[in-house]
């Protein structure tokens, strides 16, 4: 399979997540513990916190969430963001926010796919 040319330019922007760590290993986990989750879900004593905690952090939302996390520690002042199609109302009953919550929570731009075409000029030819 060939890589997209803007791919094979920024290497540097690939992430192996198979040992992906925080930078902080506490903080990160605190910070998952008291503002990444619905504290009313967690607390009503119907969910195993531990288990839900580890698929989190095993999912894709919270591999995304964390390698932003570690990105914006490394250089405040990349020009980075996450796009998605979350929005930060309800959360399905969920345990975990959206992404768009956490990225609030984190200091990181979350664009939606509209916007992110719209700011990158982006266009298809057929």
């Amino acid at each position: 399979m060939k890589a997209y040319p803007f791919i094979e330019e920024q290497k540097d922007l690939i992430v192996d997540t198979k040992e992906l760590m925080p930078f902080s290993t506490k903080k990160f986990g605190n910070m998952v513990d008291k503002n990444f989750s619905v504290a009313a879900l967690v607390n009503n004593g119907k969910v195993n916190y531990s288990i839900m905690k580890q698929d989190f952090l095993n999912s894709g939302d919270g591999k995304l969430i964390l390698t932003m996390y570690n990105r914006l520690h490394d250089d405040k002042e990349a020009e980075i963001c996450i796009v998605t199609e979350e929005s930060k109302k309800g959360n399905d009953k969920k345990i975990f926010k959206k992404i768009p919550a956490l990225c609030d929570f984190i200091g990181a731009r979350c664009i939606t796919l509209v916007d992110f075409l719209a700011d990158t000029s982006f266009h298809v030819d057929m």
